[in-house]
């Protein structure tokens, strides 16, 4: 009798399981996707006023720029494994256009150009 039970529930346990398991992948992808949308939208443009690793926030690498006399803006690295946060120095300018990942850094002594790599969790 109990099996019999069982058996008539089955269907219902596998459209659950199944249901769940393609929201668990939507959700994951749409995640991916507006990580990746966050960070070719961001833009910025400034002078390296700090650079530090914030160990109170996931060990999470964050810069600070300076973007106008009385304006600064910060900026998470989290999900970058370009190595832009290992180049760039206090005092270095920084450009970013919304739509590209490209960064451009500038020092007094030579310019580089990283692209950033964005690996969202």
């Amino acid at each position: 009798m109990i099996l019999a039970n069982f058996k008539k529930q089955i269907p219902g346990y596998l459209a659950f399981i199944i249901i769940a398991a393609g929201l668990s992948f939507l959700t994951d992808y749409y995640s991916k996707k507006n990580c990746h949308i966050f960070y070719k939208d961001l833009s910025f443009s400034g002078v390296v006023t700090k650079k530090y690793v914030d160990y109170k926030q996931h060990e999470y690498p964050f810069i600070e720029l300076r973007t106008s006399v009385d304006s600064t803006q910060l900026i998470s690295l989290s999900n970058d494994n370009s190595g832009l946060f290992e180049l760039i120095q206090v005092n270095d300018s920084l450009t970013k256009s919304s739509g590209e990942l490209k960064v451009h850094v500038y020092r007094c002594s030579s310019d580089s150009t990283i692209f950033l790599q964005i690996k969202c969790i």
